[in-house]
C-alpha cells in the first residue's frame, strides 16, 4: 500500500516521498500538543529547488530564492492537501501540515524542539 501512495505523490509532482512511523515523533513539542494523536504513519514529501538558486546565494537569501523558496513551498502545500483528500477518500484519517509553518521561531522549525538538557 505504501508503494502505491508513494507512486500517487510522484506522479503529482513531487520528487521525493517517504512513510514513516510516527512513534519517535512524539517526543517533539507540537502546537497543538495533541496534533499526531489518531495517526501512526506520516508522510513527508519533497519537491527539488534548482541548484542555480543558490548559487544567487552569496551572505545572504536573494529575491530570486525567496521566490523559488515561495514556489516550493506553494507545491509541497497543494501536494500535500491533495494528498490528504485522496487519502481521506480511501477511509484514512489525514491531515496536511503547512510546508514552512514556523512554530519555532529560535530554532526556525516547524515543530517545537525539545529542550536541551
Amino acid at each position: 500500500m505504501t508503494d502505491g501512495i508513494k507512486t500517487k505523490i510522484l506522479h503529482r509532482g513531487a520528487d521525493l516521498v517517504g512513510i514513516a512511523d510516527v512513534e519517535s515523533l512524539r517526543a517533539l513539542k507540537l502546537n497543538p500538543p495533541d496534533l499526531l494523536d489518531g495517526f501512526a504513519r506520516a508522510v513527508s514529501i519533497a519537491v527539488q529547488l534548482p541548484i542555480s538558486v543558490f548559487e544567487t546565494i552569496s551572505d545572504r537569501p536573494t529575491p530570486i530564492y525567496a521566490a523559488a523558496y515561495q514556489t516550493a513551498n506553494r507545491m509541497l502545500d497543494e501536494l500535500a492537501f491533495r494528498t490528504s483528500v485522496s487519502l481521506q477518500k480511501e477511509g484514512f484519517h489525514s491531515l496536511p501540515v503547512p510546508a514552512s509553518q514556523v512554530l519555532d521561531e529560535e530554532e526556525w522549525t516547524a515543530v517545537r524542539l525539545p529542550t536541551k538538557p
